[in-house]
């Protein structure tokens, strides 16, 4: 939990940072009118398991839906759900382990670092704080750890309301090296998770809708 807290002290300093830098703006934008909206977005793309969770898995589907409310040009609060569905990766002897859902429910700051002006590509980053499932499949018990989450996305308007984006996160999950599953294909026997960090990086491409 010490490392927990570091790191999530160390998560709140970055976004007060970039809260800051989100509620800058020049005088010439200050001059426009801002009107607040909502966005919604849609991914799709590939899951990249790192560390100790690279020795189970091997990369996957990743997707998600999120949602953010834009109060000022340049800063936003969002909300995101995520699924990382892992193969399971062989292991000395001929089994393998059992595919692996990374269930993300994680809230947090946007920010758009590009010039807020309409039309232009926008690059924003974010981060947030969550939860996370851990659930093989057809293996028994779940549990659920505190998570930490950023990432970057280069978003192309097509519209005033309609962006194509490609994008990419870092999760860390804060797991329990004690908790055991029912791991292995083709076995019951509980193994420990034996970590107590899981790595991933999603990478994606999606849509995202503005409102009004």
């Amino acid at each position: 939990m010490k490392q927990a807290g570091r790191w999530s002290a160390a998560l709140v300093a970055a976004l007060g940072a970039v809260a800051l830098l989100g509620s800058w703006s020049s005088p010439a934008q200050a001059q426009s009118v801002f009107e607040p909206r909502f966005t919604v977005d849609g991914r799709l793309g590939i899951a990249v398991p790192f560390g100790g969770l690279g020795d189970l898995e091997d990369p996957g589907l990743g997707a998600g839906l999120g949602g953010a409310y834009w109060f000022s040009p340049r800063f936003a609060v969002r909300a995101d759900w995520s699924l990382e569905s892992l193969n399971g990766n062989q292991i000395p002897g001929a089994q393998t382990y059992r595919d692996l859902n990374l269930w993300h429910y994680t809230a947090g700051v946007e920010a758009n670092l590009a010039p807020p002006v309409s039309g232009n590509v926008k690059f924003t980053v974010n981060g947030g704080l969550g939860l996370t499932t851990v659930d093989f499949n057809g293996g028994g018990p779940t549990h659920s750890y505190f998570t930490m989450t950023g990432g970057a996305k280069l978003a192309f308007p097509l519209n005033r309301q309609v962006d194509l984006f490609a994008g990419g996160r870092v999760n860390l999950v804060f797991s329990n090296s004690d908790d055991t599953f029912q791991s292995v294909a083709g076995s019951n026997l509980p193994i420990a998770l034996g970590t107590s960090s899981l790595w991933s990086v999603p990478l994606y491409g999606g849509i995202q809708v503005s409102f009004p």
